[in-house]
């Protein structure tokens, strides 16, 4: 048990707390707030949120989820690269 409890002190800083706590709450304003608001421009239909391809008859791949999830992250990076390109 002690073994465990140093691992934990060891591994578990505060500072990565703070990270995973964060992260946490950035993707949920990402997914609950700032996807909603993109794809309803973006994609109106939600013909892309439900995009998927069949592999078998029990298994399909989420490429909607895929491809808002990459629309997503492109956006974040182009807004954070307008930003630092402003500082300068």
């Amino acid at each position: 048990m002690s073994e465990f409890v140093q691992f934990i002190t060891v591994n578990f800083t505060t500072a990565r707390l703070i990270t995973v706590l964060v992260h946490t709450y950035i993707a949920t304003l990402i997914y609950e707030i700032f996807n909603p608001i993109v794809f309803s421009v973006v994609d109106p239909d939600e013909k892309l949120k439900n995009f998927k391809i069949q592999l078998t008859k029990n298994k399909s791949l989420n490429m909607g989820r895929v491809l808002s999830d990459l629309i997503t992250i492109i956006i974040i990076f182009l807004v954070l690269f307008y930003l630092h390109k402003q500082k300068k």
